[in-house]
C-alpha cells in the first residue's frame, strides 16, 4: 500500500488536507537488510525496523514537495474528529484524482483514538541494525519509479 499512497500523493489526494496518522516507514532495501541480520544471528521473537521519527502523513507529503515542488503540500491537517468520515472523504479524493483506495473503513476504526509509538530499539540494539536510506531518498526512489525515470 505504500507505492499506492506516495502515488496517490503525487496526484494530489492530499493537497487539501492530510489525515491525522502517523506512518510508519521503512525503504525496502532496509528491510531486506533487516532479515539478512536476522537470519544470521541466533536473536528470536519479533523486530520493527522502521525509520524514527515516524513520519505523519502531512511529514511525507511536505518532503516529497521538497523533492518536487510541483507535489503540493497539505494545506492543513485533519482534526481527528474526522477520522470516521476520513474513508468517504478519500473514496471522493481518489475518484477525483484517479488514484488508488488508500484507506479502508477497518483501518480507519483501527486507527481512531489511537496513536501508534512503534519503535526499532529492539534490532538497533540486538542486531546492530539501522537504516541507511533516508526518508527523502527513499521517497525520492520511489517516486521516480513511479514515474519511470532512473534514479
Amino acid at each position: 500500500p505504500t507505492v499506492e499512497l506516495i502515488e496517490a500523493i503525487m496526484k494530489g489526494a492530499m493537497d487539501l488536507a492530510a489525515p491525522p496518522i502517523a506512518y510508519p516507514y521503512v525503504d525496502v532495501r532496509d528491510v531486506a537488510h533487516a532479515h539478512v541480520l536476522a537470519l544470521h544471528s541466533s536473536a528470536s521473537g519479533r523486530f520493527i525496523a522502521i525509520n524514527e521519527p515516524v513520519p505523519t502523513l502531512a511529514d511525507i507529503a511536505e518532503v516529497m514537495h521538497r523533492i518536487d515542488p510541483r507535489i503540493r503540500k497539505p494545506m492543513l491537517t485533519l482534526p481527528a474528529f474526522t477520522m470516521p468520515m476520513l474513508p468517504f472523504l478519500e473514496a471522493m479524493v481518489a475518484k477525483m484524482s484517479g488514484s488508488a483506495r488508500t484507506l479502508t473503513p477497518d483501518m480507519a476504526a483501527t486507527m481512531r483514538g489511537r496513536t501508534f509509538n512503534p519503535t526499532s530499539a529492539r534490532i538497533r540494539r540486538e542486531l546492530d541494525w539501522s537504516p541507511a536510506i533516508s526518508l527523502e531518498q527513499s521517497l525520492a526512489d520511489t517516486m521516480a519509479a513511479i514515474r519511470g525515470l532512473p534514479t
